[in-house]
């Protein structure tokens, strides 16, 4: 059933962005909180429950490259979450919806920190 679960997200690349407001001090030398955050970067699905990650992020007009990797569980209602670990030293939950028969996916981060939404779709054929 696991595996059945997993495959709901489609394997390979997906690109996303995500847009929101971060509500405290997350990183140094970043403006202070509230602030708005954006992002638009590419994510790739293993398959089997790990997932790599670029992007570019918008701290309130203060953009940083970043690097994510993680781990997603995909339940058989197609809810799913996922935790990341950011290059910046950030740790991110989100729970997520996959969409359009495992092609697409939308998410909401469940941290205190922060109120972004993402939402993303499979790459290429």
């Amino acid at each position: 059933m696991r595996d059945l679960a997993l495959s709901l997200v489609s394997k390979g690349a997906h690109g996303f962005q995500g847009s929101g407001t971060i509500l405290s001090q997350l990183v140094p030398n970043l403006p202070p909180p509230p602030y708005v955050f954006g992002q638009v970067g590419t994510i790739v699905f293993d398959g089997t429950g790990n997932f790599s990650a670029s992007s570019i992020q918008n701290f309130g007009g203060a953009t940083v490259p970043a690097t994510q990797t993680g781990t997603y569980e995909v339940n058989s209602d197609c809810t799913a979450a996922w935790t990341v670990q950011t290059s910046l030293g950030l740790v991110v939950h989100d729970a997520l919806v996959v969409t359009d028969r495992g092609q697409g996916f939308v998410t909401t981060e469940t941290d205190s920190f922060a109120v972004v939404n993402r939402r993303g779709q499979k790459l290429g054929n």
